[in-house]
């Protein structure tokens, strides 16, 4: 087995388990809250691309969402910094869009583009390293660390919820990186 296989086994453990653990959070809720519904559906999405079960439309679609999840929790995090300050909460949503962020570029990029007079099923790869990439790594890397750091958490954050985002940003970082 190479090492590459290894690290996405490894990785479709673990976004398997975050699915897992965030379905059962939203059964047991009578009203589940947007971060369990946000992380299913990205860990869902990731064991999807890791097994190769998603088709272009679904890519093209999942990117949508995930674009406009993007927008919404951007958007959640300004308006609690400018009407609360800098709490614990702004932290999370903040992640919470680079996280999806993050995977709408990973699902808009693995759609095969054809450039004009191409060959019909000729994919174009964006390479390993573009600057998105490095910019999104980043990013992940620093709230990842900023939330297991801050002493600013917001009281509803549990320690599973906590763990599952550091997860998830570990098998997005997997997934930017194989792509």
């Amino acid at each position: 087995m190479t090492a590459t296989l290894v690290v996405r086994a490894a990785a479709g453990a673990i976004a398997l388990s975050v699915a897992l653990i965030h379905l059962g959070r939203m059964v047991r809720a009578r009203r589940p809250l947007p971060g369990d519904v946000l992380h299913a559906g990205m860990a869902a999405a990731m064991l999807a691309m890791l097994l190769g079960l998603m088709p272009p439309s679904s890519q093209r679609w999942g990117s949508v969402a995930f674009g406009v999840g993007a927008v919404w929790w951007a958007a959640t995090a300004v308006r609690t910094y400018v009407l609360d300050g800098a709490d614990g909460r702004v932290l999370v949503r903040a992640d919470a869009a680079i996280g999806c962020t993050a995977m709408a570029y990973m699902l808009g990029m693995s759609v095969p583009a054809r450039p004009p007079g191409a060959m019909a099923g000729m994919a174009m790869s964006p390479g390993r390293w573009t600057l998105p990439v490095v910019v999104l790594l980043g990013l992940l890397v620093a709230t990842a660390a900023a939330t297991v750091t801050s002493r600013r958490r917001p009281a509803t954050a549990e320690p599973v919820v906590l763990g599952c985002r550091v997860a998830l940003d570990a098998v997005t970082a997997v997934l930017l990186t194989l792509a």
